[in-house]
């Protein structure tokens, strides 16, 4: 949720300061905007920064235009300074070319491609610009992360030493499961790391080599890490049961990724809706059909009715059960598949009311409007036991 701070904009010049109160939710370039109106400065000749000692102000890359305010914002505090310092006519040159061709740099001098905030500015529209960065830029974490969050494959151009670094190659394979394939070969070697690597981020399997994507034992252990890492298994893993089911067990969505015989097996598909309901989705038709698979995704979660087969999402009793609350779900949605002939069906209506009284805005026109039938059914009153006294 936004919220007022106070804004104080210096010149390290000695120029006096700037100040208003701002919404965090502003971004940087509607500072800019707000500065040039208040002191005539173009944007686009405007670098705004963190206060730091004097001197060192070269070393930091300004925000960019679409930061929010409150990435400036110290924790817990209530005011923002930032220093106003000022792009040089190179810089503002090369910012606006990279903007209309970001490997623009591949012309670039030398003095440009040390320039962390036209290198900065270029990496976050094309990541793979990193290549022609200067060696220093290369090893600088914040440049590499901007460059790996918009192309996996820039983390090649990276330092030796970062792509050697285990915990800062776990983060660029979080931000970007591309990224991991061009970590150092020592740590492609090391299967611990990897395991682990895929403990945080399961799809980082799909971009490991082939032949670890095919090895069962690798594989058997990484599912067992993160059950959706099934994903990036090689595709005959996939009609591995024993391998599919610890996946199973662990993420029951999982069972999207297995094979097709394995989405129809009895006890696949119970392993997987017992783990998450919805997984019914990706069960076979048949076992969409089949009454106990369903009621299994149902108890878990009732949402999972929209998968099931036709027959059974107009089973009073199917139904029923989907309409329990297992989760912070709205506990009438399920009704929404059901079809009309059980919607204008007051005995199962009202049995629904009881467990929820929203579940009237499910039910048929000629419910809805049944005034006594609302009133009845909201009193707790049987309508199985009418019936059967008019028997």
């Amino acid at each position: 949720m936004a919220e007022s701070v106070k804004l104080c904009v210096c010149s390290p010049g000695g120029d006096p300061c700037l100040e208003t109160l701002a919404d965090t939710s502003w971004t940087l370039g509607e500072v800019k905007a707000w500065i040039q109106q208040t002191s005539g400065t173009p944007k686009s000749q405007q670098r705004l920064v963190r206060p730091e000692a004097k001197g060192l102000h070269h070393h930091q890359a300004g925000f960019l235009d679409e930061e929010p305010l409150s990435a400036a914002l110290p924790p817990g505090s209530k005011t923002v300074h930032l220093d106003l310092l000022y792009h040089s006519a190179e810089q503002i040159r090369w910012m606006r070319r990279v903007l209309m061709e970001p490997l623009a740099l591949r012309n670039a001098p030398e003095s440009v491609l040390a320039d962390r905030e036209v290198v900065r500015r270029a990496v976050r529209l094309s990541g793979s610009s990193l290549q022609y960065a200067s060696a220093d830029l290369r090893a600088d974490k914040e440049i590499v992360r901007d460059a790996v969050q918009q192309t996996g494959s820039a983390f090649l151009h990276a330092s030796a030493e970062l792509r050697a670094d285990r915990e800062f190659v776990a983060s660029m394979a979080e931000l970007n499961v591309g990224s991991i394939s061009c970590a150092s070969s020592e740590l492609l070697a090391d299967r611990p790391f990897l395991l682990d690597v895929i403990e945080r981020r399961a799809g980082v399997l799909v971009s490991l080599p082939q032949a670890l994507r095919e090895d069962r034992c690798f594989a058997l252990e990484a599912v067992r890490r993160r059950g959706m890492a099934l994903r990036g298994t090689a595709q005959a893993l996939r009609g591995d049961r024993e391998l599919v089911l610890e996946a199973v067990q662990r993420d029951g969505l999982a069972l999207e990724f297995a094979d097709e015989l394995l989405r129809s097996d009895l006890d696949v598909v119970l392993a997987a809706v017992c783990q998450n309901g919805l997984a019914l989705e990706f069960a076979s038709l048949e076992m969409r059909a089949d009454r106990s698979a369903v009621l299994a995704a149902l108890q878990q979660n009732g949402m999972a009715l929209k998968f099931a087969a036709e027959e059974l999402r107009n089973d009073p009793e199917v139904v029923t059960v989907a309409l329990r609350p297992t989760g912070s779900y709205d506990c009438v949605a399920p009704l929404e598949v059901v079809g009309e002939e059980l919607r204008d069906d007051e005995c199962f209506i009202a049995r629904a009311m009881q467990l929820n009284p929203d579940a009237i805005r499910f039910a048929s026109v000629r419910l809805r409007v049944d005034k006594d039938f609302v009133r009845a059914a909201l009193a707790g009153e049987t309508f199985e036991e009418e019936e059967e006294d008019e028997e």
